[in-house]
């Protein structure tokens, strides 16, 4: 079972890789973020059955959107190394995924000359990936707001917008309709 627990903390985790440091560190932190639910809240039970050895700790960063291109020379970027996103929309993968088909065809296309090959990739690609990272970063600051005014905000109009299905339609319209990888079979299926 995997279970998160989202919190901002009173500083950023050392650069130094310091485990232990961490390991104590993110115990500390739980335990103290922990106390913000009540007793009754299913949490607790979550983490009093977690082995303590196996806690995680992720920093969650917004990186800006990569505009100077994804390759140099013979070498070209794609998925989390040219535009990272944040994990409020699920679209990491697969972005990495529709970048590599993109860069494929592109190869293919240009006689797998690298340097058109590249150019067009990040053509193709560079709308929708910074589309769906800023909407990922959008999302998470709409839903960790600590503003008491947008949390309040967000509280109230999310379900809304999810049982409107003005959410979903958008959603769909972003991450199905406008995906560049055709959902046509392929030939011989």
């Amino acid at each position: 079972m995997m279970w998160v627990a989202t919190y901002h903390p009173d500083a950023p985790p050392p650069a130094s890789g310091d485990v232990e440091w961490i390991e104590v560190n993110t115990k500390r932190e739980l335990q103290s973020q922990l106390k913000r639910f009540p007793k009754s809240h299913p949490v607790h039970e979550c983490a009093a059955a977690n082995n303590k050895k196996r806690l995680l700790h992720f920093g969650l960063y917004y990186r800006q959107h990569r505009r100077d291109g994804w390759h140099r020379g013979r070498i070209c970027l794609l998925g989390d190394s040219c535009h990272a996103t944040l994990p409020y929309v699920g679209q990491g993968a697969n972005m990495a995924i529709e970048d590599a088909v993109s860069l494929a065809t592109c190869l293919e296309k240009h006689h797998f000359l690298m340097e058109p090959a590249f150019q067009e990739y990040y053509k193709q690609r560079y709308d929708r990936t910074r589309r769906v990272v800023n909407s990922a970063r959008y999302l998470g600051l709409l839903l960790y707001s600590q503003n008491p005014v947008i949390s309040f905000i967000a509280k109230r109009l999310g379900p809304v917008m999810i049982q409107s299905n003005v959410l979903m339609t958008m959603t769909e319209n972003e991450f199905y309709n406008k995906c560049p990888i055709s959902m046509k079979p392929l030939k011989g299926e």
